[in-house]
């Protein structure tokens, strides 16, 4: 009679996890759900963190954002350092004017740029110009290439522009994740905070 053997647990689920590595699983915040990796340019990128943003004393559900880089970490200086490929992709969970979209661009930049305004003033006039009117669904996402170092602009994935030179993105930046910033439960999710719960 011949004997069966059965391959080991560890074994079993090493198979598993080969099988699905090439997988993006999704991960969840306020019922959006963004794949853990994806490729940008031939770049692999990882999905850093999740963030909600609130707004007014109510904390009003506006859109969730995710960080996507090629290697993860949660020091936002390193990020700022602008040496890999990253991507934020935003998905709004309610309708938003472009009013209201430019002029929190506007008072974002003010409050957390933490530079002097003459350089990232022409990439914000740009970024406003190319707003519109948000529904609940609709996306935003910004990408940029180090060798490139240009920042491209689309929404609903169309390309609406690119804004050159990595002073506007380390500024552009400094509004999701610098030190000046005030909405600190966007900025921990972005820096991995709700993905290691």
């Amino acid at each position: 009679m011949r004997r069966r053997f059965l391959p080991h647990p560890a074994a079993a689920l090493v198979a598993v996890l080969l099988a699905f590595s090439g997988a993006a699983r999704p991960e969840e915040l306020a019922g959006i759900f963004m794949p853990d990796r994806l490729e940008v340019e031939g770049r692999n990128l990882l999905l850093n963190g999740l963030g909600l943003r609130e707004a007014t004393i109510f904390k009003v559900d506006v859109y969730v954002a995710g960080l996507y880089l090629e290697r993860k970490t949660s020091d936002p200086e390193d990020i700022l350092a602008l040496t890999q490929a990253l991507q934020i992709k935003m998905k709004f969970l309610r309708s938003v004017s472009r009013k209201d979209i430019v002029e929190a661009w506007d008072e974002g930049f003010e409050k957390h740029a933490g530079v002097d305004r003459r350089f990232y003033r022409d990439g914000l006039q740009s970024l406003d110009g190319w707003m519109s009117d948000m529904s609940k669904g609709d996306t935003m996402t910004y990408t940029y290439l180090a060798h490139e170092a240009t920042l491209r602009v689309e929404v609903n994935d169309e390309i609406q522009g690119l804004i050159p030179g990595p002073e506007f993105t380390r500024s552009f930046l400094r509004v999701w994740i610098g030190p000046n910033v005030t909405w600190n439960k966007l900025k921990r999710g972005l820096l991995g905070a709700q993905l290691a719960k």
